[in-house]
């Protein structure tokens, strides 16, 4: 098996983080 490095890891985490980001803001309306 690949070791996984931090680098393999830090785009997915962006994008997850980036996508979370965008539905939090789209929801904000609703929880607040």
């Amino acid at each position: 098996a690949a070791k996984i490095t931090i680098l393999d890891v830090k785009p997915f985490v962006d994008s997850f983080r980036r996508r979370l980001c965008a539905v939090l803001k789209r929801g904000g309306k609703y929880v607040q």
